[in-house]
C-alpha cells in the first residue's frame, strides 16, 4: 500500500497533476466486487449527481446520493457502510462548512475522507475556510477524472 497522503487543496489542474502522479499506483476493485468501497456523492444538481456517478461507478466505487447536507447526513446515520463523501460547497439548505463540522460530529471517521466540489473554488471567502480544515476542494467538473483521484487518495486517508 502506498505511503499515507497528505493534506492538499486544489486551485488548478497544474497543481493537481503534480499530486496525482502518485495515484497510477492505486487499483480499486472491479465492477461487481463486494468489497467496492461506498461514496456518498451529494449535490443539489442532479445532473452533476449522475455524471459523477456512473464515473465512480465505472471506477469501481459504489455509489449512493443525497441531493442536500441535511439528506446526506441522514444517509450517513443510516448507512454505516459509507467510506467517504464528495459534497457540493455552495448547496441550499446548509453550505459546506457547516455540513462538514455536522458530518464529522456524527462520523469522525469521514473527516479525513471527504471531497468538496464547487465552482467557486477561487474565491477566498470558500477556499480559505476550506484549506483551515484541510479538506481537499476541487473546481467542479473541471475534470471529472480529477475528482476520481481525489476520491481514490480520499480512501486512502485513515
Amino acid at each position: 500500500m502506498p505511503a499515507p497522503v497528505g493534506v492538499f487543496t486544489v486551485a488548478d489542474r497544474a497543481d493537481w497533476r503534480k499530486i496525482l502522479r502518485t495515484v497510477d499506483i492505486i487499483h480499486l476493485p472491479p465492477g461487481g466486487s463486494e468489497s467496492m468501497p461506498t461514496v456518498l456523492l451529494v449535490d443539489d444538481e442532479s445532473a452533476v449527481r449522475r455524471s459523477l456517478r456512473k464515473l465512480f461507478e465505472k471506477g469501481g466505487l459504489t455509489v449512493r446520493e443525497a441531493e442536500s447536507g441535511r439528506r446526506a447526513l441522514d444517509a450517513i446515520a443510516a448507512h454505516g457502510d459509507i467510506e467517504a463523501v464528495v459534497s457540493d460547497f455552495l448547496m441550499p439548505e446548509i453550505n459546506g462548512l457547516d455540513f462538514y463540522d455536522a458530518l464529522v460530529a456524527v462520523a469522525p471517521h469521514l473527516k479525513n475522507r471527504v471531497v468538496f466540489l464547487t465552482g467557486a473554488a477561487r474565491d477566498p471567502m470558500v477556499h480559505n475556510p476550506v484549506e483551515q480544515r484541510g479538506v481537499p476542494l476541487i473546481n467542479k467538473l473541471e475534470d471529472l477524472h480529477i475528482v476520481m483521484d481525489a476520491v481514490k487518495l480520499a480512501l486512502l486517508r485513515k
